[in-house]
């Protein structure tokens, strides 16, 4: 899928480079560990915005995000719970055991009303139950950004590898993430993305419906569902209609969109 993407707009050198260094920081990863499978990682999310009420916690169960697929490419543990989860699931703080971990990550959305974000934390960590979790209680549990770690594409998960591989490092040294200072950059778009069904282990997806007919002097012929397209050969001013299968990509690609919608619309 990328390099049908990286071919529509002529950078198929620049894909393989991100894809380079995509399985170049898996590795790392597996290496910064004697075993990964022996290394418990979860993942919950207290986000209102995210559909959350107070009291409630939730596991996004998109398999093909970049924080799971990192996690799974990379060979870590999950929770019992978190394996099972093929959509988002919501939970009561009664279970949180049930999530808990050698390291637990919890994304925080800057998205929502601060006065509902709010109330939704102090419901799940103001939880004696939350005090009690193993995680907790070792200082191995951290928040990270979801705007700079939620969606599908190259940029997002090699963020999400850069902000890991400090996690894990920081354990190894002294096993305690309280100190922590997670230095996540702001991201660049609200959220991004687009994925290698190879990369994460998924069988090959259905013919995509944009092909790549043929390149001319002039143009790269592009059919699609409305037709055909005679594309320039360097795209400069490219509008992306899609926040999250197009946008990350592009800019990840280095041709920033001149223009671009968000989830808001």
């Amino acid at each position: 899928v990328m390099m049908t993407f990286g071919e529509l707009v002529g950078m198929e050198e620049a894909v393989e480079q991100l894809e380079a260094e995509y399985r170049e920081g898996i590795a790392d990863l597996r290496a910064a560990v004697d075993d990964p499978s022996e290394v418990v990682i979860s993942v919950i999310e207290t986000a209102a915005s995210g559909g959350a009420a107070p009291g409630q916690f939730y596991v996004s169960g998109n398999a093909n995000g970049s924080v799971e697929t990192v996690l799974r490419a990379a060979g870590f543990a999950r929770p019992a719970p978190q394996l099972e989860v093929t959509e988002r699931t919501y939970y009561t703080v009664e279970v949180l055991q049930e999530h808990d971990a050698d390291l637990l990550i919890r994304p925080v959305s800057g998205q929502g009303s601060a006065d509902d974000e709010e109330e939704n934390t102090e419901a799940i960590l103001g939880s004696p139950l939350w005090g009690l979790l193993n995680a907790v209680e070792k200082g191995q549990a951290v928040d990270i950004s979801s705007e700079a770690t939620f969606g599908y594409g190259y940029t997002v998960r090699l963020t999400f590898i850069d902000t890991l591989m400090e996690l894990l490092q920081a354990l190894d040294t002294s096993g305690d993430l309280s100190t922590v200072d997670i230095a996540l950059p702001e991201p660049i778009v609200e959220d991004a993305g687009m994925l290698t069904a190879a990369d994460v282990g998924l069988e090959e997806p259905a013919p995509n419906s944009v092909e790549l007919v043929e390149v001319t002097d002039e143009c790269r012929v592009i059919r699609h569902a409305s037709g055909e397209t005679c594309a320039p050969l360097d795209p400069v001013r490219i509008v992306s209609l899609d926040v999250g299968t197009i946008t990350d990509n592009l800019i990840a690609l280095d041709r920033k969109p001149i223009g671009s919608n968000t989830y808001d619309e």
